[in-house]
């Protein structure tokens, strides 16, 4: 298992930046945001769901080339674990039981 600290650049969207992972490793890992990522993809959100029983968060939106993306992540403090990542047509699972890769995003201060 191979755990990773990446630095989001700035101004970079940072699900374009999952999406570019692409889908073998999206699938085979747990992807990790930093709350200052998560914070971004509220703003930029154009739809947003919260289920306060288990505090999971879907957020959805399109892009300027018209797709539509969503991811689907639980709260805790400081990381939330992403459950599920959609871009344009394909649907991503991240919540694997025995994760190749561990990934902790972060967006450039």
């Amino acid at each position: 298992m191979k755990k990773e600290v990446i630095i989001v650049p700035r101004g970079k969207c940072p699900l374009d930046f999952i999406a570019e992972m692409g889908e073998e490793i999206i699938s085979n890992s747990w992807i990790f945001l930093h709350s200052n990522i998560t914070d971004k993809i509220e703003e930029i959100a154009q739809r947003k769901k919260k289920d306060y029983g288990n505090e999971s968060f879907v957020f959805m939106w399109k892009t300027k080339d018209g797709d539509d993306k969503s991811i689907d992540f639980e709260y805790f403090e400081l990381w939330h674990k992403v459950y599920y990542f959609v871009t344009d047509d394909s649907g991503y699972m991240t919540d694997t039981s025995d994760p190749e890769y561990i990934f902790f995003l972060k967006a450039e201060e």
